[in-house]
C-alpha cells in the first residue's frame, strides 16, 4: 500500500520521515501480508477487548541495548498477564522517572511555558518540521524541560490557563495533576480551541494534527523508543481522556489518535524493513558456509532483532492507546469524540488492513452506525467507503457485509440528509465491487430515491441506477458497440420509468442521471431514431415506451440548455461557473442542429396525440434561434411553423394550444431577423379562425347552430383565446363579439355555455391588451373612454358569472376578476393623471359577493368519496388554493380592506393542512400593512365565530361545546404569529384585547346578570402571554373601568376571573403563565431543562427580575447549547432513569463480553452499552485524599476552607445538572435515523413551496 496515501489527511501536505522506515514507504501494499507474524505477537491486536484501561504510564519499558545481564524480553501478552501488578509498577516506575530527573535540567527555570509552540501551531506560519526539530534538539539536550514544554502545550490547546511545574511533574501522578489543571480551568471561557467558530480555529485543527503526526515521524529512529518521550506523553493523554472537562477530554483524543495513526504508519515501513532485512538474512544463510560472511550474519541478525525490538515497542504504545482510549471514547457522550474515533479507525484499517481489518475491529464501525448523532453516523459511512473501494478488502468484508447489511440500506432513509447521501454513495461501492450481496428488493428502494427532493441524495441514487443498468448491458453482450451499448440502456431506463408508475416527474429522474449518465441522455441521435424508427430495424417502441421516451427526451433537452435542476429540488438558484456556462451553451447547439431537422418529422408523426405533440412543443423553447439564419435553415423554420399551425388548428385540447402559442410567442419575437415570416404565419392561421368564427356569432346568440357547428364555434374561440396570450389581436376587435356572448349568457342563460369560458378568456385578454398600449403611448380621449367603458362592461360580466351554476365557468370568472382588480388599483395611475379614469376600486356589493364566493366554494370540506381518484382531488385542491392565493392578494394589495380577511383567518386551524401557508403568508403581509388594523381584524374574526356560537348552541351550552374548545386554539394559534419581538406589537396586542374587552361587556347591564358575551374573555385570555409587564397593568384597569358599574359578585364570575388570573400572572410571578403555556406546548423531543444552581449572592439585579419572564416567553423551540465543560463521571449512585433521560438517552442492552472473543460472528451481534467515561477510577481525588500544595504559614481553619472552596470550584465546571452525568448516549435504529421517514416525491403540477408563495404575492 501506498504509504503516502494512508497518511493523515491535512491542509498542508507532510513531509517524508527521514531513515530506513521511510525508504521503503511506498512500497505496494500487497506486502503487508507478510508481515503479519509481527502483529500477531501481540495478542490483544488480533482480539480487541472493551474491558481494561490504564490512565497511568504503562511499566518501564526494556533497554533496546542487549547487555550480558539484561534480562530476557517479555512479549506484549506476558506484560497484559496480570494486568493490577502491571498498573502498580507504572505508578512506580514513574514515579521514580520523575524523581529523578536528567541533571541538565537543574539549570533551567522552575516552571517552562509553551507560548511559542502554540502560537506557531495556531499561526501556521512557521514550518512544521523546523518547529518539530527545534523542539527535538531542545530534548535532546533537556528532557525533563523540553517535555513539560510539550505537556503545557497540550494544555493551552485544551484552553487551560493552567501550567504543569517541575514540582508538579516530579511529585504528582497523571490524575493529581490533571486535577489540579482542572481547578486552574478558565470557568468564564465560552469555549475551547477546537470547537470555536472560524476559519483561524479550523486551521489550528489541522495543524495541530500534523504537529503530533509529523512528531512520531520525525522520532521513528530514535527517540519514539526512548522509554520517556513518548511514554509519559501517551500516558498523560490517556488520563487526560477520562476528564470530566471537556475540553480535557476532546483535545487528549484527539492528539492520542492521531499519535496512533501516525504510529501505525510508522509500524508498515518498520515492518517493510524487517521483511527486506529477513529475505537479506535467509538469501547470506542459504550460501555455502564458505561463502558466508559471518560479519554480515551477524549485523542482519542484530538488525532483524533491533527491528523486532521496535516493533514491539511501537505495538504495545498502540495496544495501550487502543485499549487506554478507544474503547472507552468510541462511546463518548460528546459526538464530535465519537466522530473523531470513527474517522481514525477507518484510517487504521485501510492503512494497516493486515493486522486492523478484521471483524474485532470492524464491530465498532458497525455498531455505532446506529449512533444517535448524523454527524457520527456520516464518519462511519465515510470510513467504510474507504474501506469498500478498495477491491483487495472485499472478502474481509464479507461477513460486516452480511451483518449489517439491512441497517444500510434502511441508512438511505436517514432524517440527516448527509448521512443519507453517504449511505447511497456506500450502496454503489457495494454493488460495483461485490456480487450478488444486493437483491433485487434492496435495489428497488434505492431506486425509488432518484425522485428525492434532495438532489444530494437524487443524484446519488441515479448513479446506483445507472450502474445497475450497465450492468445488465455489459452482462447480456460484452462486445457490443457503444452506440447499441447507449441504446439499449435508454430502453431499459424507459422499462424503469414505465414501472414506476411516477409518470410527470420524468424532469426529477433526468436530472438524478445527468451527472453518470449525462452521454446517454444527450444522445439526440439514438433518441429520434428509436423515435422514427432505424432503417433495417424490424421491432419499434410501444406507444407507452414512446410516450416515455419522448417526455425524458424533451426533459434531457431542457436540463441540457437550461442547465437547472427541476422545480422543488432546490431551494435557490446557484450561480453557474464560467465552464458550466462554456458547456450548456456547446449542448445548446449541438441540440438545435440537430432537432431542427428532426422536429418537424416528429411533429408530423405524432401530431394526433396531444400527450407526445404537447411535450414535443416544449423542444423550440430551448432551442439557439440565431442558427436558423447562420446555416441557412430557413426552409425548416417554414416547416415549424406550417407544423405548428396545423396542430393547432387540429386540436382543442388547452395544453396543446397553450404550447402552440408559446412556440409562435417565441418565433415572432422582434428579437430575430425571420420574425416577420413568423408573423406572417400566424397572421394566416388567426384570419381563418376570426373568420369562421365571427360568420357562427349570430346564430350561436340565436341558437340556430346545429351540434356540429356549435362545437366548431366553440373551438375557434378557443384557439383564439390560446392565440391571445401569444400576440395582440386586438386589430381583429374580438370584443365586441365576445362581450355579446358573454351578456346574452348571463342575462337569459340559454347560450351554449361551452363558449363562455374561451369568451371570458378572450375578452379580458383583448382589454389586457388594450391597457398595455395604452399605458406604453400617450392615448387620446376616445381610446381612455372605450378602455374604461370595456373594463365597466367586464367587469359587471364577472360579477354575474360569480353566481353562475355552471362551475367552469364560475371559477374562471373569479380568478380573472382578481387579476384584473390588482391590475386596475390605484398603482395603475401613479404617476399618470391621464389613467385616473381607468382605476376602478369594487364597490361593497362585489366585495360581498366575492366573500361570498370564497366562504361558499374555497373553504368547504372535501366530502369521502372512494370513487373519486387522488388526480381529481389534487386538482380540486389546486383550484381552491389558487382562488384563495387571488382573494388574499386584493388584500395584500390594498385593493380590498383588512377587515375583508376576517372570512380568511377564522379558517386558519381548521384548513391548515390545505391553505395554512397562504393564510399565515396573508397574516404576515397585513402586519407589514397596519400591525394594529391586523390585529383589530384578528379579533374581529373572532368575534364573528364565537357570535355564530352562541347562534347555534345558546349561551348556557355554548362554552362546553367542542366548537369552543377548538376556537380557543385557534386563538392561541393566531396569538403565536405575532412573533417573538413582543416590544413591536405591543400597541397591537392591547388594541386587540381592548376590543375583545368591549366585545364581552358589549350588553352589560345593571346587577348581577352576566353579559351574553362573556366567555369571549376565556378567548381573549389566550392572547395574554404575549403581553409586556407594563401592558398588563393597563388591561387590568381597563377591565376594572369596563366593569364598574356592576355589583360586585361579578368579579366572581369565572370567565372574567380566569382573564383577570392571566393579567395578573405576570407581575406575581415573571413568566409564570408563559412557562407553563411553554411547556406544554413543547415538542416532546426536547426536554425541559432543570435550573441551574446559583453561585451568585441573593441580592440579583431587579432589572433582570422584571424582564426574566420575556425571555421565558420568546424562547420558542429554543435549543439549549451543550455547556463547554461537561461532566461525564457519575457524582452519586446511578439511580433509575427519569422519563427525560429516557427519552434523550437510551442505551442498548449489555451483551457478554466473552463472546466477542470467541468468534467474529459474535464480534458483530454483541453490541456494547453506550458510555460515556470510565467508572473504574475517578480522575478528581475526593477531599480527604487530595494531596495540597503546603502553605508556608496555614491555619487548620484557612487550610479547611481552601480545600472546600477548591472542591466547590471544581464541581462548578462538571456539569451543573446531576442527570447529565447519568445519561448515557442513546444508540437507536428508529430514532437515531429515518429508517421509517417516507419517500416524498415532489409534484411537478403542484408546488406548495416558497417560491410558489412568492408568485402568489409578489
Amino acid at each position: 500500500m501506498d504509504q503516502s496515501k494512508t497518511m493523515e489527511p491535512t491542509s498542508s501536505p507532510r513531509p517524508h520521515a527521514r531513515g530506513p522506515a521511510s525508504s521503503n514507504k511506498n512500497q505496494p501494499g500487497s506486502k503487508a501480508q507478510q508481515i503479519k507474524d509481527v502483529f500477531d505477537s501481540v495478542e490483544e491486536w488480533s482480539e480487541p477487548s472493551d474491558s481494561g484501561s490504564d490512565f497511568e504510564p504503562p511499566a518501564k519499558r526494556r533497554s533496546r541495548k542487549r547487555t550480558a545481564h539484561s534480562e530476557p524480553a517479555r512479549s506484549p501478552v506476558a506484560r497484559q498477564a496480570d494486568r493490577e501488578t502491571v498498573h502498580k509498577r507504572a505508578q512506580r516506575n514513574t514515579a521514580q522517572a520523575h524523581r529523578t530527573p536528567p541533571r541538565a535540567s537543574e539549570t533551567r527555570s522552575q516552571q517552562v511555558t509553551a507560548a511559542h509552540l502554540y502560537e506557531a501551531v495556531r499561526g501556521g506560519r512557521t514550518a512544521m518540521r523546523s518547529l518539530i526539530d527545534d523542539f527535538l534538539e531542545g530534548y535532546k539536550q533537556d528532557k525533563e524541560a523540553e517535555l513539560l514544554e510539550l505537556i503545557n502545550f497540550i494544555v493551552m490547546c485544551s484552553g487551560c490557563k493552567g501550567v504543569v511545574n517541575r514540582k508538579m511533574f516530579a511529585n504528582m501522578q497523571n490524575a493529581q495533576i490533571i486535577s489540579r489543571l482542572t481547578r486552574e480551568f478558565d470557568e468564564d471561557s465560552g469555549s475551547y480551541p477546537l470547537c470555536s467558530p472560524g476559519v483561524q480555529w479550523k486551521k489550528f485543527r489541522v495543524n495541530l494534527c500534523e504537529f503530533f503526526s509529523m512528531l512520531v515521524h520525525r522520532c521513528q529512529n530514535s527517540l519514539l523508543y526512548d522509554e520517556t518521550l513518548f511514554s509519559s506523553l501517551i500516558a498523560l493523554l490517556t488520563g487526560m481522556s477520562d476528564s470530566q472537562v471537556r475540553a480535557f477530554r476532546h483535545t487528549s483524543t484527539l492528539i492520542v489518535l492521531k499519535l496512533m495513526t501516525a504510529l501505525v504508519e510508522v509500524s508498515l515501513g518498520v515492518g517493510y524493513q524487517r521483511e527486506t532485512c529477513q529475505r537479506l538474512y535467509e538469501a547470506e544463510l542459504g550460501k555455502e558456509l564458505q561463502r558466508q560472511a559471518p560479519a554480515k550474519l551477524e549485523e542482519l541478525r542484530d538488525k532483524l532483532a533491533e527491528l523486532q525490538e521496535q516493533q514491539e515497542e511501537m505495538n504495545s504504545m498502540i495496544n495501550s492507546i487502543f485499549k487506554g482510549v478507544f474503547v472507552h471514547r468510541y462511546r463518548d457522550i460528546l459526538p464530535e469524540i465519537r466522530a473523531l474515533c470513527m474517522e481514525e479507525i477507518g484510517l487504521w484499517m485501510k492503512i494497516h488492513s493486515e493486522s486492523f481489518l478484521n471483524d474485532g475491529y470492524l464491530k465498532y464501525l458497525g455498531w455505532t452506525l446506529h449512533d444517535k448523532q448524523g454527524a457520527v453516523r456520516l464518519k462511519c459511512l465515510k470510513a467504510l467507503q474507504g474501506l469498500y473501494s478498495e477491491k483487495d478488502f472485499i472478502g474481509r468484508l464479507e461477513l460486516f457485509t452480511n451483518r449489517f447489511k439491512e441497517r444500510i440500506l434502511s441508512m438511505v432513509l436517514d432524517k440527516e440528509v448527509e448521512a443519507a447521501v453517504e449511505a447511497v454513495h456506500l450502496l454503489v461501492l457495494i454493488q460495483q465491487n461485490t456480487e450478488d450481496v444486493l437483491t433485487q428488493e434492496d435495489c428497488d428502494n434505492v431506486y425509488l430515491l432518484v425522485f428525492s427532493s434532495h438532489r444530494g441524495l437524487a443524484s446519488a441514487a441515479g448513479t446506483f441506477l445507472y450502474n445497475r443498468l450497465c450492468s445488465k448491458v455489459e452482462g447480456d453482450s460484452e462486445r457490443m458497440e457503444v452506440d447499441n451499448r447507449r441504446m439499449a440502456i435508454i430502453k431499459l431506463l424507459l422499462s424503469f420509468y414505465i414501472q414506476t408508475e411516477l409518470h410527470e416527474h420524468g424532469a426529477y429522474l433526468v436530472d438524478s442521471l445527468w451527472d453518470s449518465a449525462s452521454a446517454e441522455l444527450k444522445d439526440w441521435q439514438t433518441m429520434t431514431e428509436l423515435l422514427l424508427g432505424r432503417p433495417g430495424e424490424e421491432e419499434g417502441l410501444g406507444d407507452e415506451e414512446e410516450s416515455a421516451l419522448i417526455e425524458l427526451m424533451v426533459c434531457a433537452v431542457k436540463q441540457a440548455a437550461e442547465g437547472q435542476p427541476p422545480i422543488g429540488r432546490v431551494s435557490g438558484k446557484r450561480v453557474q461557473t464560467a465552464k458550466e456556462k462554456k458547456t450548456r451553451a456547446q449542448d445548446r447547439i449541438r441540440l438545435t442542429g440537430h432537432f431542427i431537422i428532426v422536429l418537424p418529422q416528429l411533429l408530423a408523426k405524432y401530431s394526433a396525440d396531444v400527450e407526445k405533440v404537447t411535450c414535443l412543443l416544449q423542444t423550440p423553447l430551448h432551442f439557439n434561434m440565431d442558427i436558423y439564419c447562420t446555416g441557412r435553415l430557413e426552409k425548416y423554420l417554414e416547416l415549424l411553423l406550417d407544423q405548428v399551425s396545423m396542430i393547432a388548428e387540429k386540436h382543442t385540447n388547452d395544453g396543446v394550444l397553450d404550447a402552440c402559442a408559446r412556440v409562435f410567442s417565441e418565433l415572432c419575437s422582434d428579437c430575430y431577423t425571420f420574425a416577420g415570416r413568423s408573423n406572417v404565419a400566424l397572421s394566416q392561421l388567426v384570419e381563418g379562425l376570426v373568420d369562421r368564427f365571427t360568420t357562427t356569432v349570430e346564430d350561436l346568440l340565436q341558437g340556430t347552430l346545429d351540434e356540429d357547428e356549435q362545437y366548431g364555434a366553440v373551438a375557434n374561440l378557443k384557439r383564439i383565446a390560446a392565440l391571445y396570450n401569444a400576440k395582440d389581436l386586438t386589430r381583429w376587435e374580438l370584443f365586441d363579439p365576445c362581450y355579446q356572448i358573454l351578456n346574452h349568457g348571463v342575462q337569459s342563460g340559454h347560450t351554449v355555455m361551452e363558449v363562455m369560458v374561451p369568451a371570458l378568456k378572450s375578452a379580458f385578454l383583448h382589454v389586457m391588451w388594450e391597457l398595455v398600449r395604452v399605458v406604453n403611448s400617450q392615448p387620446s380621449k376616445a381610446q381612455l373612454s372605450q378602455l374604461k367603458q370595456h373594463t365597466k362592461g367586464l367587469i359587471a360580466v364577472f360579477q354575474s358569472c360569480l353566481s353562475m351554476i355552471k362551475k367552469e365557468i364560475r371559477d374562471q370568472a373569479f380568478l380573472l376578476l382578481c387579476d384584473f382588480l390588482i391590475i386596475l388599483s390605484p398603482k395603475l395611475a401613479k404617476g399618470r393623471d391621464d389613467l385616473q379614469t381607468v382605476v376602478f376600486l369594487p364597490p361593497d356589493a362585489l366585495r360581498l359577493e366575492m366573500a361570498s364566493f370564497v366562504m361558499d366554494y374555497v373553504f368547504v370540506e372535501e366530502e369521502v368519496d372512494d370513487k373519486e381518484e387522488d388526480l381529481e382531488k389534487m386538482e380540486d385542491l389546486h383550484r381552491r388554493r389558487n382562488q384563495l392565493a387571488g382573494y388574499c392578494k386584493l388584500i395584500v394589495y390594498n385593493v380590498l380592506d383588512l377587515s375583508a380577511a376576517t372570512d380568511v383567518f377564522k379558517h386558519f386551524v381548521k384548513f391548515y393542512k390545505d391553505f395554512g401557508d397562504i393564510i399565515k403568508e396573508t397574516l404576515s403581509r397585513a402586519k407589514l400593512i397596519n400591525r394594529v388594523q391586523c390585529a383589530k381584524t384578528v379579533c374581529l374574526s373572532l368575534q364573528q365565530l364565537f357570535t355564530e356560537l352562541v347562534q347555534d348552541h345558546g349561551v348556557a351550552s355554548m362554552s362546553v361545546s367542542p366548537e369552543f374548545g377548538a376556537m380557543r386554539d385557534l386563538a392561541h394559534r393566531l396569538a403565536m404569529t405575532f412573533g417573538i419581538e413582543l416590544h413591536s406589537v405591543r400597541e397591537a396586542l392591547v388594541a386587540l384585547h381592548k376590543d375583545g374587552i368591549r366585545f364581552a361587556f358589549r350588553d352589560l347591564g345593571v346587577g348581577d346578570r352576566p353579559p351574553e358575551n362573556l366567555h369571549f374573555l376565556e378567548i381573549l385570555s389566550e392572547f395574554s402571554f404575549k403581553l409586556i409587564k407594563q401592558d398588563r397593568a393597563l388591561l387590568a384597569n381597563f377591565l376594572q373601568r369596563m366593569t364598574s358599574s356592576t355589583s360586585t359578585s361579578s368579579r366572581f364570575w369565572p370567565p372574567m376571573v380566569m382573564y383577570q388570573r392571566s393579567l395578573q400572572t405576570g407581575e406575581k410571578e415573571a413568566g409564570g403563565w408563559d412557562k407553563r403555556s411553554s411547556v406544554s406546548r413543547t415538542s416532546p423531543r426536547t426536554p425541559a431543562s432543570r435550573p441551574r444552581r446559583k453561585r451568585a449572592t441573593a441580592a440579583s439585579s431587579p432589572s433582570v427580575k422584571e424582564t426574566a419572564w420575556l425571555d421565558q416567553s420568546s424562547s420558542f423551540h429554543s435549543k439549549l447549547q451543550t455547556p463547554p465543560l461537561t461532566s461525564t463521571v457519575l457524582k452519586k449512585a446511578p439511580q433509575a432513569p427519569s422519563d427525560r433521560e429516557s427519552e434523550v438517552y437510551r442505551t442498548l442492552p449489555d451483551r457478554d463480553r466473552a463472546s466477542s472473543e470467541r468468534g467474529s460472528e459474535a464480534d458483530f451481534t454483541n453490541s456494547p452499552p453506550v458510555r460515556s467515561v470510565s467508572r473504574k477510577q475517578a480522575a478528581f481525588p475526593t477531599p480527604t485524599k487530595t494531596r495540597a500544595l503546603p502553605n508556608p504559614t496555614p491555619t487548620p481553619t484557612s487550610g479547611r476552607s481552601r480545600d472546600l472552596d477548591s472542591q466547590l470550584h471544581l464541581l462548578s465546571l462538571i456539569e451543573e445538572d446531576e442527570d447529565d452525568n447519568q445519561e448515557e448516549l442513546e444508540i437507536d435504529d428508529d430514532e437515531g435515523s429515518g429508517g421509517t421517514s417516507p419517500l416524498h416525491l415532489p409534484s411537478t403540477r403542484y408546488q406548495h413551496s416558497g417560491g410558489f408563495l412568492e408568485d402568489l404575492f409578489d
